[in-house]
């Protein structure tokens, strides 16, 4: 399994996942770690949200009309030197075109991860980070494909 880190992860408090709408779906998730950090789910439903949450990953439906300009504010976020995983997921959009998405384990929700997408979409969204954010694997639940 390959894991990346973000920067500065040591100093981090919690893993931040910020959910583009209602978050209830992936309140479970507040039980798991990632790297030993406790995961913080928070819900977003703008720009200005998006900024103060200040996510290290983001999940968007991407057939919401929110999705590109919350995209869009991850993008920018990330050019200002915070590392966010942005992924999309939505009956548009096929899930192997994702580099994170959602399925359900056992009537809960997990994530998949594809370690090459993820490093294809962070060099096009964020060009000037040095280190890809991943390390999706928590202490019970994801995995990484």
């Amino acid at each position: 399994m390959e894991l990346f880190k973000w920067p500065r992860w040591e100093e981090k408090e919690c893993f931040t996942l910020a959910v583009a709408g209602d978050p209830d779906q992936l309140r479970a998730l507040t039980e798991e770690k990632i790297q030993g950090k406790p995961v913080r789910v928070v819900g977003v439903g703008n720009a200005a949200d998006l900024r103060r949450a200040r996510p290290d990953a983001l999940l968007i439906n991407h057939d919401e009309p929110k999705a590109f300009a919350l995209g869009k504010e991850a993008e920018r976020l990330n050019r200002e030197g915070h590392s966010t995983l942005i992924a999309q997921y939505g009956d548009s959009r096929p899930p192997e075109n994702l580099g994170l998405r959602l399925l359900e384990v056992e009537g809960r929700e997990r994530f998949t991860l594809n370690v090459d997408r993820v490093r294809k979409a962070r060099l096009r969204v964020s060009p000037r980070l040095t280190k890809v954010a991943s390390g999706l694997e928590t202490d019970r639940g994801f995995r990484v494909d």
